[in-house]
């Protein structure tokens, strides 16, 4: 379980072009700093509908959200950075 939550997290949903969008942003990230990401689909947790249904996708590392609704390799990229150990 620790391993995954030094993964990057995309909360997403099916038909999503945003969520597609933010999927080639995080292979970006994946790319350039080694860091994966696993995708969960909001729609199998009724919690998680609720928390993000108006927000997808959702990126969250360690418990807090990098980015939502429009997602970017180059803010993630630069939130890792300022971490001082990442994925």
């Amino acid at each position: 379980m620790i391993y995954l939550e030094q993964q990057l997290k995309l909360y997403s949903k099916k038909n999503c072009h945003l969520c597609e969008v933010a999927k080639v942003e995080l292979e970006k990230v994946k790319n350039q700093t080694g860091c994966s990401y696993y995708e969960i689909d909001i729609y199998e947790d009724d919690e998680l509908l609720e928390m993000y249904g108006l927000m997808i996708p959702v990126v969250q590392y360690k418990g807090e959200i990098i980015q939502y609704g429009q997602i970017y390799h180059h803010t993630i990229i630069h939130f890792l950075n300022s971490e001082t150990s990442f994925c």
